[in-house]
């Protein structure tokens, strides 16, 4: 399939052209496949934003049961008790580490699902437009420049984003 750039569409009395429209049907295709990447996403992080989640909750209450048998058996010895202790000391800079991530997770979720909705916005504004009959369309120029220009504007935006973990 050939590819054709922006550099490459001539506008010619503002009707549409067959490499414009191919051109946008390109641009539809790949902000389709960001769309679908950026879904995905976002899914996987939410998926481990959960599993962390439930892990720390978990985990909380285990450790909070063994401090408090620690505390309630007055026979066991000392060492027990400051083993104990310094294992609760070390679980929660654990914890609170988990939490953390978990936090970080969730963010990448929003993110990722931010990304794909504006993707998902201009591919359904070209494949509308793309679908309608060539006179029935808005003018081609206004459109072409407006649909780089928001596809640029996303692009610039996701830039520091892999559409895919």
């Amino acid at each position: 399939m050939e590819t054709v750039s922006s550099d490459d569409i001539s506008v010619e009395d503002n009707e549409w052209t067959d490499e414009s429209e191919k051109y946008c049907k390109q641009l539809a295709n790949s902000r389709g496949a960001f769309v679908w990447l950026h879904n995905r996403s976002s899914k996987y992080y939410y998926f481990l934003n959960k599993v962390f989640s439930v892990l720390v909750t978990i985990f909380t209450g285990v450790f909070a049961a063994a401090i408090t048998i620690a505390d309630v058996i007055p026979d066991w010895p000392d060492s027990w008790k400051m083993v104990v202790s310094f294992a609760a000391v070390a679980f929660a800079a654990c914890v609170f580490g988990v939490i953390l991530q978990a936090f970080e997770l969730d963010s990448k979720s929003v993110i990722h699902s931010e990304s794909s909705g504006k993707s998902t916005a201009l591919f359904i504004r070209i494949s509308r437009e793309v679908q309608k009959s060539r006179d029935k369309r808005v003018s081609a120029i206004k459109f072409l420049h407006s649909v780089i220009e928001e596809d640029s504007l996303l692009r610039s935006q996701m830039r520091h984003i892999p559409a895919y973990c």
